[in-house]
């Protein structure tokens, strides 16, 4: 039994929009330059300090910022924040999340998902919210419960 949010068709690449996924390359990146350290080192103080002027250089380039742009062809990252690409386009996109833009154009509705008692104790206390459905895309994206009524104001199609 599939699980939520879990693909069948597994991916070339992980999802890198998930947390724990970035989570897991910057722990495993910090290991590469503690082992380095270590091969390097053999003092206590020296291997610390080799350690701490390395990751200073690796570790920024992976929080860096990078939005996933969904198009009928595929994906694109870009490092510009979301905040930028509002500012720039805001006419022709709306935030439905903190971390998710979505083009007006594309929207074809909302639907409100409802808790399921059945799905054991995790989806009994699952809030309903909404998702916004895409013209031509299968996944439905969540409405943060704070951008729903921007969202709703900002479309005179959505209905709540």
């Amino acid at each position: 039994m599939l699980s939520i949010r879990q693909n069948v068709h597994a991916d070339a690449l992980p999802d890198f929009r998930n947390l724990g996924v970035v989570a897991r390359v910057l722990v495993a990146v910090n290991l590469l330059v503690a082992a380095a350290a270590l091969a390097d080192e053999t003092a206590w103080a020296a291997i610390l300090e080799v350690i701490a002027r390395n990751a200073a250089q690796v570790e920024p380039p992976l929080i860096a910022r990078l939005a996933v742009l969904y198009v009928a062809a595929g994906e694109h990252l870009i490092e510009e924040p979301l905040v930028a690409i509002e500012r720039e386009f805001g006419e022709r996109f709306v935030r439905v999340h903190r971390n998710c833009l979505v083009a007006r154009a594309a929207i074809r509705g909302f639907e409100r998902s409802k808790g399921n008692a059945a799905g054991g104790a995790a989806a009994a206390d699952e809030e309903p919210h909404w998702s916004v459905v895409l013209e031509g895309v299968a996944e439905r994206l969540p409405v943060g419960r704070r951008q729903w009524s921007a969202v709703k104001g900002a479309l005179p199609e959505a209905k709540a």
